[in-house]
């Protein structure tokens, strides 16, 4: 498994796309707007994408996909978020609240649940909101436990829209 860094291939934003359901075709994916890691497997197929959106200087967007779980190891997520935070104050990650697979994956990751966003994607999907702080981020060094705890207090399935 190969972790690559650097402006986000095509293949690499195609599969973005597709994954996420999000349409990224009208950008070009590259600095200093965009920061991205990816993995390619031993077949060269894309095994995960992690790929920040600076929108403002001081905070970054995520969007992750993982194909392959082997290609989001310790020292890839070090090297990812310490790039990250050398930059930004604060990394948000915007969910989808019926995509379980994505709220999992953000909180084990370390991102605090922030609130729900109605029509906050693209003014046509409910979001929910989570936010990580550099110190908040258990894969740099220094780490001393978040630094604060909340949760969302309905479960995500109570947030689906009802028409």
């Amino acid at each position: 498994m190969k972790v690559q860094f650097g402006d986000l291939p095509d293949d690499a934003q195609y599969h973005l796309s597709n994954a996420t359901g999000i349409d990224f075709s009208p950008w070009r994916m590259v600095a200093p707007r965009w920061f991205s890691a990816w993995a390619r497997d031993e077949r060269g197929a894309i095994a995960g994408i992690f790929a920040i959106e600076f929108k403002y200087v001081w905070e970054g967007y995520v969007n992750i996909v993982v194909m392959d779980r082997r290609c989001m190891t310790r020292r890839a997520l070090r090297s990812i978020f310490t790039a990250a935070f050398s930059q930004a104050v604060r990394l948000t990650a915007e969910i989808e609240p019926h995509n379980r697979r994505a709220l999992r994956q953000v909180q084990r990751m370390g991102f605090i649940y922030e609130g729900y966003r109605r029509m906050g994607l693209e003014g046509s999907k409910d979001v929910m909101c989570y936010g990580m702080l550099k110190s908040d981020c258990k894969y740099l060094p220094g780490y001393q436990g978040p630094t604060v705890i909340a949760e969302p207090v309905l479960p995500a399935v109570t947030y689906e829209r009802v028409h």
